[in-house]
């Protein structure tokens, strides 16, 4: 092949910002990979915190799962009160265990002498 129309080799130094920043990409999907489906879980409201986010106050929903209590925020949780048993969804990934809140329509299950309405 002809000398002029080869185009020349770059050195490592050009090319290591694009190596690492492809390491990282793919380091970061490995660990948000779920490393299996989703498991339904209950769980037990048993309190409720105002998260901090940049534009508002969230209202954070305090549940126990597993021995251990998660935070979870979202508008459905406004349909729960302290004491009431929750549909959780757990889900493996390679640093740990996420959960979220069910897609059921109503996740929340009132505990007893509470109606579902929270009067």
């Amino acid at each position: 092949m002809d000398p002029l129309f080869r185009t020349p080799r770059k050195p490592w130094s050009q090319k290591l910002p694009l190596l690492v920043g492809a390491g990282f990409a793919v380091l970061i999907v490995l660990l948000t990979t779920a490393t299996g489906p989703a498991q339904p879980v209950d769980g037990e409201v048993s309190g409720f915190t105002v998260g901090n986010r940049k534009g508002g106050a969230p209202r954070v929903m305090l549940v126990r799962v597993d021995g251990r209590d998660i935070r979870v925020t979202g508008p459905i949780i406004l349909r729960c009160g302290e004491g009431d048993r929750v549909r959780m969804m757990r889900r493996s990934h390679l640093w740990g265990t996420g959960y979220r809140i069910s897609d059921e329509a109503y996740p929340c299950k009132a505990s007893e002498g509470r109606s579902s309405t929270g009067s």
